[in-house]
């Protein structure tokens, strides 16, 4: 038994350790992650943020400490803003791991079992998702470690830790269970569709209903009733009955929950294709043709478009028409990935500048992005129609975003698919906004100045996106890559 465990773990140790190789080089191969003062000075910038936002919290916080009852409030509260960060990440992680055929294909064919593969698989989207978990709950985490002591670590473990654990394993056999139901009809290859539509609506859902929730849990503390609120399920029956046996019920409940994915999840993979079988005439007719092609028939553009619909459907129907509009700016994820898969190596080789390169990324997404907006703008009108500033800001929002998702496909280029390449980015994007907007704070610019820096801003994303253009065009040449 023993012996057959061992055995078990090391075989996951090498599926999982070759899944890490893969994203590892991939991801450092090109774009800005190849030089090495580049990644220190990214972990340097998020090192100083995290511990900013942690001596904030900190001396927010401060004022409570004497009173010790308030704590189990306050990391409630923290877990109930950071279900969507749950959410969210899994979606996320999940969108972006459809595209990872290249590591699917890498594990699919070791001589280890499915259920092997799916673990390994599972493991590397898990430390994702609790990566952008812990950071979004750090800085509370650390103030209540730090005015409480040792006590803290078990009231933050019952309150958060085990509930996101809980919340992600049950988040997974879900999206396992549409999977399997999708292959028992013969639809397998449009599970992913399913269950991305499916976590999107659940989250519109719950951030439609965040605040009504975050009443809840106020009244729940202030009435003192020692009822057992279902969002805090966990810890309110940690107050009850204590730590250990909850936690370890918890524990229980989170190995049920991967087993019983283990078991339901489908048995095979099953290669996805990137793109629809669409025929487009006019792609040969013009540069411009030619990459708006590839964002036509990416299957990027098709999910991200029946997401938008969907989160807009779903936003009528709550009585919030005024914002249905803005989720059409998901569809400009695909730019994240046109730059390293959507542009003929023989371009690189022998085709025009790389400002013309540029221009054709550019122009190519926002002629399909805007009919893709306009579509949507129509098919929303039974439910009234916007405002004017409506229109126009969810649409600058699409432009806008277009500019930033090719920037970033082409300082961290989605090579080979692989996922970490688009998250880092977003991370990176995430964590210099975050330094901007406190500059912008700090130095209180305003009007004309705002206006100013924001141009800046603009031209420097153009600016470093033709340069990275023209590096990658020059190792292509010189057949480095």
């Amino acid at each position: 038994m023993m012996k057959t465990l061992a055995q078990g773990v090391t075989r996951f140790n090498t599926v999982f350790g070759m899944l890490l190789r893969f994203f590892r080089r991939t991801l450092l191969q090109y774009g800005v992650l190849r030089t090495k003062a580049v990644r220190w000075a990214l972990v340097g910038l998020a090192a100083v943020w995290l511990s900013f936002a942690c001596v904030i919290v900190f001396v927010f916080t401060k004022p409570i400490d004497a009173q010790k009852d308030m704590w189990p409030f306050m990391v409630d509260m923290s877990w109930v803003s950071s279900i969507p960060w749950v959410i969210g990440a899994f979606l996320a992680v999940k969108l972006l791991f459809s595209k990872a055929d290249g590591a699917l294909r890498v594990v699919s064919h070791l001589p280890v079992t499915s259920i092997m593969r799916k673990l390994a698989i599972k493991a590397c989207e898990a430390c994702v998702v609790l990566c952008v978990i812990l950071v979004s709950a750090l800085a509370v985490v650390t103030s209540v470690i730090a005015h409480d002591g040792f006590p803290a670590v078990g009231l933050v473990a019952t309150h958060i830790a085990l509930p996101v654990l809980v919340l992600y394993a049950a988040l997974c056999l879900a999206w396992d269970l549409v999977a399997r139901f999708m292959h028992i009809i013969g639809l397998g290859k449009f599970s992913g569709l399913v269950g991305l539509c499916a976590t999107s609506a659940l989250l519109v859902q719950y951030a439609v209903s965040m605040m009504q929730l975050s009443l809840d849990v106020q009244k729940h503390w202030v009435q003192n009733d020692g009822n057992v609120l279902w969002i805090t399920v966990v810890g309110d029956l940690t107050q009850k009955y204590g730590a250990l046996p909850i936690a370890a019920a918890s524990i229980g409940v989170i190995i049920g929950l991967v087993a019983l994915d283990m078991v339901v999840a489908p048995p095979q993979y099953c290669g996805q294709a990137d793109y629809l079988p669409l025929r487009l005439p006019s792609v040969g007719h013009s540069d411009i043709a030619m990459f708006a092609s590839y964002v036509v028939r990416s299957k990027d553009t098709f999910l991200e478009t029946l997401l938008s619909l969907a989160c807009a459907i779903l936003l009528c129907l709550h009585k919030d028409a005024s914002w249905a509009l803005y989720p059409v700016c998901m569809v400009t994820f695909t730019g994240l990935s046109q730059f390293a898969e959507g542009i003929p190596r023989v371009w690189s080789v022998h085709r025009q500048s790389a400002v013309h390169t540029y221009i054709c990324l550019i122009v190519s997404q926002i002629i399909v992005y805007t009919l893709i907006w306009a579509a949507i703008a129509l098919i929303i009108l039974p439910w009234g129609t916007l405002g004017t500033m409506d229109y126009i800001y969810s649409y600058l929002g699409v432009a806008a975003g277009t500019v930033l998702c090719t920037t970033l496909g082409i300082l961290f280029p989605m090579t080979k698919n692989n996922p970490l390449a688009a998250i880092i980015g977003f991370a990176s994007l995430a964590l210099i906004g975050i330094l901007l907007v406190c500059g912008i704070g700090i130095l209180n610019l305003k009007g004309t100045w705002l206006v100013v820096a924001g141009i800046a801003i603009f031209i420097a994303m153009i600016f470093y996106s033709v340069f990275g253009i023209q590096t990658h065009q020059r190792s292509v040449r010189h057949g480095s890559c």
